[in-house]
């Protein structure tokens, strides 16, 4: 709305302590195709990826990940809303124990941490839900924290009786070992008929922690995987690949804000890798990049290509790096020229700010 506008604020039916309602939101239009999807940054503040949906005449979901559901500490919950103009009516509760919910709640299993909405192999019209719990345990192993990751299809037509999948690091593709740690559904996105599952503990290349995306692709009966992404890191490196993950029209952006360059550790990286067309991706680092400064803390993109990229801990008070991924990719090698984008410093002051943490766009 306009700014005094009206404004329509949204609380969970019922108060809980510490459960963190609003972590993560993911915003969609009722048009097929049109979902927004958000991660969180560990401030507790989601950012929202980019699309054309508006909250007024569609669907808003929000997690609320240390909700005590079910008499589980920190199992998870997450809240759906169907808008009918400015009302959002009555919220749909789900947890982990909803009918026809895969899995069952755990304590600490952090269910709905991230979110994202998309049509992902439900009924034609409506809308399917996935919601990450990275720290979810694979107890048939002895693991924890490995993460999982459930789609709930058509989450807003069908509360009587969900219908859905989940899977573990495990349970989608043999090429990447599960350990503990891995966090798969730390954070989620979608667009362009594709779900990008982060996994920003796991330990491809026999790096700890250096982080993986898995790429599932919308399909009749429901998503099926289709490619594992990393990036090579350096030896001792936790460069937590897929961190924060959005989509910026046909390319996936994926921050990896533990990604270091010779002598600067942790100065953090985001990867722009294109979905359709020739493989290949562009490497978004700072101009001028400091030790611990974690660019890629967040990322946010939108339809039409723009990118924001957070580096919450760069100079005293963060700042947000703005540019396109036609200008990125326009750029000569692997790095985006420095004129390619926009650098935006948080406010004056002395004060730790964090300013980056979250974006959105």
């Amino acid at each position: 709305g306009t700014p005094g506008g009206p404004r329509t604020e949204l609380r969970a039916p019922e108060a809980r302590t510490d459960a963190h309602f609003g972590w993560s939101l993911a915003v969609s239009d009722t048009s097929p195709g049109s979902g927004h999807s958000a991660t969180p940054a560990n401030t507790g503040t989601g950012t929202a990826d980019g699309g054309t949906g508006t909250a007024a005449q569609g669907v808003v979901v929000v997690g609320a990940p240390h909700e005590d559901a079910d008499g589980e500490v920190d199992s998870g919950a997450v809240y759906v809303y169907r808008f009918t103009g400015r009302s959002p009516g009555t919220p749909q509760r789900v947890t982990q124990d909803s009918p026809g919910v895969p899995g069952g709640s755990q304590p600490g299993d952090m269910f709905g941490w991230s979110l994202a909405l998309g049509p992902l192999g439900g009924a034609a019209g409506p809308l399917d839900l996935a919601v990450g719990a990275p720290f979810e345990d694979q107890e048939e192993n002895g693991q924890a924290d490995t993460g999982a990751v459930t789609v709930i299809y058509d989450v807003a037509t069908r509360p009587w009786a969900y219908q859905g999948a989940g899977w573990s690091v495990s349970g989608l593709t043999a090429d990447l070992p599960s350990h503990p740690g891995d966090r798969l559904g730390y954070s989620l996105a979608y667009g362009a008929g594709y779900l990008a599952v982060g996994a920003p503990g796991a330990d491809p290349y026999d790096t700890r922690d250096a982080g993986a995306v898995l790429l599932l692709q919308a399909a009749g009966p429901g998503p099926r995987f289709v490619r594992l992404l990393g990036a090579q890191a350096e030896a001792g490196e936790r460069g937590r690949f897929g961190f924060s993950l959005a989509l910026a029209g046909p390319s996936l952006l994926a921050g990896a804000p533990g990604q270091a360059l010779p002598g600067v550790p942790e100065a953090g990286a985001v990867h722009v890798i294109g979905l359709t067309g020739p493989p290949g991706r562009v490497v978004l680092r700072e101009d001028s990049p400091a030790p611990y400064d974690h660019l890629g803390w967040s990322v946010s993109g939108t339809a039409d290509g723009r990118v924001l990229a957070g580096a919450p801990d760069g100079g005293v008070t963060g700042a947000v790096i703005y540019t396109t991924v036609s200008r990125a990719a326009a750029s000569p090698g692997s790095e985006p020229s420095p004129g390619g984008r926009t650098v935006l410093p948080g406010p004056d002051g002395a004060d730790t700010l964090d300013f980056g943490a979250a974006v959105a766009g």
